[in-house]
């Protein structure tokens, strides 16, 4: 929505013993549900992150892509960041310096762009970040 929106928090690059976490805001006026993110991607270093390897934390809870997608009643806030966990030993160590990109859609479930079709804001952000 500004041009200098930082959809990846820049400290938010975290080494887990699993993979690694960062954290993204949301891109809207409003809060949405989580089922509202569209093709969610994550990329680190120009390798993609499999689907099936994301995970999205939200309300003190960690969802698979499939599950969030299920999430009706699961918000998140305009004020929160969204924690991405993505499962993969050693791809990420403490003091790295990492390329990383997110990309989503957000589907707009109140406006209507056609039958049975909803706008997508689509967001995405590159950001160097140095790993916790």
């Amino acid at each position: 929505m500004g041009a200098n929106l930082r959809l990846i928090d820049p400290n938010s690059l975290k080494a887990t013993d699993d993979g690694y976490r960062l954290s993204v805001r949301l891109n809207w006026y409003r809060s949405l549900p989580i089922s509202c993110i569209e093709d969610l991607k994550v990329t680190l270093d120009g390798r993609p992150a499999a689907p099936e390897t994301v995970r999205l934390e939200v309300d003190g809870k960690e969802l698979t892509l499939a599950e969030a997608a299920e999430a009706v009643e699961t918000y998140w806030f305009v004020q929160d960041g969204l924690g991405i966990h993505v499962l993969g030993a050693g791809q990420v160590k403490a003091g790295e310096t990492h390329q990383v990109a997110v990309e989503y859609g957000m589907r707009a479930p109140y406006i209507a762009i056609g039958p049975g079709r909803f706008l997508v804001n689509i967001n995405a952000q590159t950001a160097t970040c140095v790993a916790a």
